[in-house]
């Protein structure tokens, strides 16, 4: 009520600061701190302020950036260090913490995204992007049960059509997992499959490649609002920096974690599967194949990689050609059914 009082301009921005953390937002709250600036140039915990959400914004667009270019190794440590900047702030947590979520996603990095993940839940439970990427996770674990019991939560909080069709295809992929597992069972005891890879999970290039090697691809950022970031591009580095064995993560806290594992490092590359390619599980039907295509060619069409590196454009080419070539397979009943019987 009074534009000449100092503390209600700062209170309003720290207000809009810690329930908003777009550039809208952003520069909202930075409005009402110059305001406050202006009617009392000395007050300091507006000065402050002012000064961490220079510093997160900065780090936000450049986390944002490198997702957007696929370099994971980059928007890690971006997100990494937006994390420090007001640990304090419980919605800002949970945002960076989904978006490192997706990062290590593209990593293939699943237990350190399903941390992530989960620590953004519990930070801001109304969050149904939280529980939408959680269940990709627990899908790819295979654990569909989980997966469904986040996704139902997810369409409660946000009953999109989107959030209500992915509730239902986790369903029927749970319902022909069953289904399979019993007819394999009646034929002799073959193992049950197992519910990973299905049409929600980010595009992936599942070969078992380094996550930070620019030749091992996303095996899909969210904004800041990834890349979050366990699914590289030219900004991927580290991948021949030692972890330590205790937690995987190693000393510098700003690394991708990585495995641990003597038998990845000797075990030759197994080149992806046309499911893979569209990170989708076997028993997907017609209309996930058709969705999982979609996205991963609008992620990968080389026309968004006109301003990225040589390197990065032959990346993106190759994966294109990859995902059109398991799509044309995929989507035809006769050349699907003949390339399982020759894969599987």
């Amino acid at each position: 009520e009074d534009p000449q009082c100092a503390e209600a301009w700062f209170l309003r921005g720290k207000a809009v600061f810690y329930t908003g953390h777009d550039a809208a937002s952003t520069s909202a709250a930075l409005g009402f701190l110059a305001r406050c600036r202006e009617v009392d140039p000395k007050h300091s915990r507006a000065s402050v302020l002012q000064s961490s959400i220079d510093a997160f914004a900065a780090l936000r667009d450049q986390g944002n950036s490198a997702y957007a270019g696929g370099r994971w190794q980059e928007a890690y440590v971006a997100y990494t260090k937006c994390l420090a900047v007001d640990p304090y702030n419980q919605s800002l947590k949970a945002i960076i913490l989904c978006n490192r979520s997706a990062v290590c996603i593209q990593c293939e990095r699943w237990k350190d995204a399903l941390d992530d993940i989960t620590q953004s839940i519990n930070c801001n439970p109304q969050n149904a992007k939280a529980f939408t990427r959680r269940a990709r996770i627990f899908q790819q674990q295979g654990n569909l049960d989980a997966a469904i019991k986040d996704l139902q939560h997810a369409a409660q909080l946000f009953p999109s059509a989107e959030n209500q069709e992915r509730l239902q295809q986790a369903v029927d992929q749970r319902n022909r997992a069953h289904q399979q597992q019993q007819q394999q069972q009646q034929a002799g005891g073959a193992r049950p499959p197992n519910g990973a890879g299905s049409s929600f999970r980010y595009f992936n290039f599942a070969n078992g490649s380094s996550a930070g090697n620019a030749g091992g691809g996303p095996s899909r950022p969210s904004t800041a609002g990834a890349s979050r970031p366990s699914h590289g591009s030219s900004g991927g580095g580290g991948a021949s920096r030692p972890q330590s064995a205790s937690n995987g993560r190693g000393s510098n806290p700003y690394s991708i974690p990585r495995p641990n594992s003597a038998s990845t490092a000797s075990a030759a590359p197994k080149e992806p599967s046309h499911y893979e390619v569209l990170g989708i599980a076997r028993m997907a039907d017609e209309k996930a194949v058709t969705r999982a295509y979609r996205d991963a060619a609008l992620k990968w069409h080389p026309d968004k990689w006109m301003s990225a590196t040589d390197g990065e454009k032959t990346r993106a080419e190759e994966m294109f050609k990859r995902i059109s070539t398991a799509y044309a397979t995929l989507k035809d009943a006769t050349k699907r059914r003949q390339y399982d019987h020759s894969q599987f």
